[in-house]
């Protein structure tokens, strides 16, 4: 197993970083930025933001998605292990 492709969307809605946005979230006129990675080669694949915004705050929703990303990375990566596990087990 290489890598992973992982990708997040973080939205800023009140002065906070939103991960995951639902569908009333998305509706507002917030700022959005969808990021893509390969967390392993640390290689971003994607990376739009739909608003303008200060550097500060792309920085935190950035920091934010990379964080998802990773977290989204370890989930994957255990559950393939789970079910490589099984699979030679029967």
């Amino acid at each position: 197993m290489k890598d992973f492709v992982c990708s997040s969307t973080v939205g800023y809605i009140q002065n906070k970083c939103i991960i995951d946005l639902n569908q009333q979230e998305e509706q507002q006129k917030s700022p959005q930025l969808t990021l893509t990675l390969m967390p392993q080669r640390n290689d971003i694949v994607a990376l739009t933001c739909e608003s303008r915004v200060h550097h500060d705050i792309y920085n935190d929703m950035l920091d934010a998605a990379t964080s998802a990303n990773l977290q989204l990375f370890h989930l994957m990566k255990q559950a393939v292990i789970n079910q490589l596990k099984t699979a030679l087990h029967v």
